[in-house]
C-alpha cells in the first residue's frame, strides 16, 4: 500500500510541511489576474478555495514529492472554506476532504446526502432573508428605505453591515475616528435589534424582483456547473466545476450581488467602508467601484500576511498596525493596503495595574470542538469548577450549562481564547490575554493566525497554564508587551 504523508489537519499521521512564501505568491498573483476569467461564484469565493483547498492541496502533492499515486486522486470540493457552511453542520469540515483508507472523499457531484444537504441549505437562506424582509417592513418600518431613498441621502461616508457582529465592530472605539459621521445602511440577513438602532441606521430592503433574479442567477449557475468540464492547471487538474456547483447553492451571495449592484447605480463618487476582508462579500462589494465609489475594507480578525488572491484588489485594505503593512506592502507592492487611523486616546490606560486575576474566563469559538473541549476540561480541572465561559455569538448556550456564563470583562480578568477576534476589544481595553493556538489551528487556520497582530500565543494550555501560574510575573510582562505595542498604533 502506498503510504502517503499528510500535512497537518488531514489525518492524525501528522507531518509538518510547507511551500516556499513565493510560490503562494506566484498562485495568488496567477488567481487574481485570471479571476475576471472564472465563473462568477468562483471569483467571489476564491480566497476561500485558495486558502482553505488549493494550498493545502498543493502541499499534499509537494510533500509526497508529486508521486503518481497522489497526482492521478480525484479532486473534490467538500472542504471547509464555506464559513456560512461550516458554521452550521453537525460535524468538522475540517477534517478536509480524505478518510481513513486515505483515498479522497467519495462524496462525488451528486453525492444524494451533498445535494440533499446544499438544497437545505440554499432553501434555508431563501426563507431567512424573506422572513428578515417581513420583519422589518412591519415592525421596523421607520428604519426601512428603498433604492431611491437612500440615492438622496445626503453625506459622503457609509457603512455597509451585512452581518449583526459588524455592529458590534463599528461600535470598537479602534474604528471610531475612521468611521465617524458615517451612515449605517443594513443588507437585510439579519434581524435588527432595538439596541442597534439610531438616527443613522437604515435597512435597504431588497426588491422582489431582486429575490427571482437572484434565485434565477442561482439556477443557471448550477446547470452552468453540471455541463462545463474545465479545470484549473495547478500542479494538477482541478476541476472548475466542482468548484462552481457547491459555490452556486450559495443564494445569499447571488441575492447580495443583486443589492450591491443597485446600491452601486445610486452611488456615483460615494466612499464606503466595510468590515468583509476575505468573504464572497468582500468580492461583490467592489462592484460598487465600477461607478468610481472609494471602498474601504477594514481589518476586524486577526489576519496574518498570508497572499490572498484577491485582498487590496480594487479596493482599499486598512490593516490595524505597522508591522501587517509593512508585510503585505512588501508582498505585493501593485496592491492597496492603507493602515487604521487610530485616536491616540483609546487605549485604557491605568495608574494601577492588576496583579492577580479576579476571574479567568474562556472565551469560546464556533469550530474545532474536540479540541476546545479538551482546553475546557483542563482549565475546569485545574480552577476545581471556578472557570468561566464567554460564549460566541454562533454557540448555544445549552453546551455550556456546566459553567457560569458572563456577558463582559473587567479589567482585572483573564481571558484565554484560541483566534477570536475577541483580543481587539481585550487590547485596547487593557484587559489581559492569551491565546491557545496549535500547530493544527496554525496550519487549518493559515488566514487567522499571526505573529503580527496584537495577541500572546501558546502552542498549548499546559504551556499558557504555566505562563499564568504566577500571577504577578505575568501580568507585568503583558502589559510592558502591551505599552511596546501600542506604540505602534503611533507611528504612521
Amino acid at each position: 500500500m502506498f503510504n502517503i504523508k499528510w500535512p497537518i489537519g488531514f489525518t492524525s499521521k501528522k507531518v509538518y510541511s510547507s511551500i516556499k512564501d513565493v510560490e503562494f505568491i506566484s498562485l495568488s498573483n496567477k488567481l487574481s489576474i485570471n479571476k475576471a476569467l472564472l465563473p462568477k461564484p468562483i471569483q467571489w469565493h476564491l480566497n476561500s478555495i485558495f486558502q482553505f483547498y488549493l494550498i493545502p492541496y498543493l502541499r499534499l502533492i509537494k510533500l509526497n514529492n508529486n508521486d503518481k499515486n497522489i497526482i492521478k486522486q480525484k479532486s473534490s470540493i467538500w472542504f471547509s472554506g464555506y464559513r456560512e457552511v461550516r458554521n452550521i453542520v453537525f460535524f468538522d469540515f475540517k477534517n478536509w476532504c480524505f478518510d481513513n483508507n486515505y483515498r479522497l472523499d467519495k462524496k462525488f457531484l451528486f453525492s444524494l446526502f451533498r445535494l440533499i444537504f446544499l438544497l437545505l441549505f440554499s432553501l434555508t437562506s431563501f426563507l431567512k432573508i424573506l422572513f428578515v424582509i417581513l420583519y422589518s417592513n412591519i415592525y421596523l418600518r421607520k428604519f426601512v428605505i428603498d433604492f431611491e431613498t437612500y440615492s438622496k441621502l445626503n453625506n459622503e461616508k457609509f457603512l455597509i453591515i451585512r452581518r449583526e457582529l459588524q455592529f458590534k465592530f463599528a461600535q470598537e472605539k479602534f474604528y471610531e475616528k475612521t468611521l465617524n459621521n458615517s451612515i449605517y445602511i443594513i443588507f437585510p440577513s439579519f434581524r435588527l435589534h432595538k439596541e442597534n438602532k439610531n438616527k443613522n441606521t437604515y435597512i435597504i430592503l431588497p426588491k422582489f424582483a431582486h429575490l427571482f433574479k437572484a434565485l434565477f442567477s442561482q439556477i443557471k449557475s448550477i446547470y452552468v456547473s453540471m455541463t462545463i468540464n474545465d479545470y484549473l492547471k495547478i500542479s494538477n487538474k482541478v476541476s472548475i466545476s466542482n468548484f462552481l456547483f457547491e459555490a452556486s447553492f450559495h443564494y445569499e451571495s447571488f441575492l447580495y450581488d443583486e443589492w450591491i449592484n443597485s446600491l452601486s447605480s445610486r452611488s456615483f463618487g460615494k466612499k464606503f467602508y466595510s468590515f468583509e476582508q476575505v468573504s464572497w462579500a468582500a468580492e461583490i462589494e467592489k462592484n460598487l467601484v465600477v461607478n468610481k465609489c472609494e471602498l474601504n475594507q477594514i481589518q476586524v480578525g486577526i489576519l496574518p500576511p498570508f497572499p490572498y488572491p484577491t485582498l487590496g484588489c480594487t479596493s482599499n485594505f486598512i490593516v490595524r498596525n505597522k508591522d501587517t503593512l509593512n508585510e503585505y506592502s512588501k508582498m505585493f507592492n501593485n496592491r492597496n493596503f492603507k493602515k487604521l487611523d487610530v485616536d491616540l486616546n483609546i487605549f485604557a490606560r491605568s495608574d494601577a495595574e492588576p496583579t492577580q486575576f479576579s476571574r479567568i474566563i474562556f472565551a469560546t469559538q464556533p469550530y474545532r470542538k474536540f479540541q476546545e473541549n479538551k482546553i475546557l476540561s483542563f482549565l475546569d480541572n485545574k480552577l476545581k469548577n471556578n472557570l468561566m465561559v464567554k460564549l460566541h455569538p454562533r454557540d448555544n448556550y445549552l453546551n455550556y450549562s456546566k459553567y457560569k456564563l458572563v456577558e463582559s470583562f473587567k479589567s482585572n480578568d483573564l481571558v484565554i481564547t484560541r483566534t477570536s477576534s475577541l483580543t481587539i476589544e481585550l487590547f485596547q481595553k487593557g484587559i489581559p490575554y492569551v491565546c491557545i493556538i496549535d500547530e493544527e489551528d496554525e496550519e487549518l487556520n493559515s488566514g487567522e493566525v499571526s505573529n503580527y497582530d496584537d495577541y500572546i500565543v501558546f502552542k498549548s494550555i499546559e504551556s499558557a497554564y504555566e505562563a499564568i501560574e504566577e500571577n504577578d510575573k505575568f501580568l507585568k510582562s503583558f502589559f510592558a508587551w502591551r505599552k511596546s505595542k501600542i506604540l505602534e498604533y503611533y507611528d504612521k
